[in-house]
């Protein structure tokens, strides 16, 4: 018995009409044209993510935009303070939840350190993660790996804990040398923005 043969006959017709604007509103193979050659998958890869240049051009563009600077030396100025916040800021922002993460995966993608380790990180020696975690975070990660002993663990800790003061340090000045080529609208932006404190 074919099943379509019980239902009634609204609901067959139903069934019957819907198939058919399927079948017609899909294109045959005959109109879709088929091509041979793949795009290699360096081209596919480009495509679908932008480099980190051409992320800096956009975020360069956006914040020029918001900032309504037209002239193109006072913008140069301004963007040059904000690459070094910016710079600092991720330094600094090697902590928290996100840059452990991080530091244990390059550690565990590493094997747990040595030369071997610098060249398995991605990005290879120093940094790993092409630069994402300080090197004293990365020394210490590889240190808890290696079930390193409590002294140089100590060690290792507290040379983290100099360089982020440091760094902080440095962050503040850049921050201030950001602030005073700002007028107060791009100050608020920046604020919003993360730059600025």
């Amino acid at each position: 018995m074919n099943p379509l043969r019980s239902l009634p006959a609204p609901r067959f017709l139903l069934v019957c009409c819907l198939a058919g604007i399927g079948v017609s509103s899909t294109p045959s193979l005959a109109q879709t044209p088929v091509t041979t050659e793949a795009a290699p998958a360096a081209e596919r890869r480009e495509r679908r993510w932008p480099n980190a240049g051409e992320m800096r051009e956009r975020m360069s563009a956006a914040l020029r935009e918001q900032f309504q600077v037209e002239d193109d030396e006072e913008w140069r100025l301004i963007y040059e303070r904000i690459e070094r916040v910016s710079e600092l800021r991720r330094a600094a922002g090697a902590g928290g939840p996100m840059g452990a993460a991080m530091a244990f995966r390059a550690a565990r993608a590493a094997g747990g350190g040595g030369e071997a380790a610098d060249q398995a990180r991605p990005g290879g020696g120093r940094g790993g993660l092409a630069g994402l975690a300080s090197p004293e975070t990365e020394s210490l990660v590889t240190a808890l790996y290696a079930n390193a002993p409590e002294a140089e663990l100590r060690s290792r800790l507290e040379r983290l804990r100099a360089a982020r003061k440091a760094n902080e340090v440095k962050l503040v000045a850049a921050q201030d040398e950001l602030r005073s080529v700002l007028n107060l609208r791009q100050e608020a932006i920046a604020v919003v923005a993360g730059l600025l404190p």
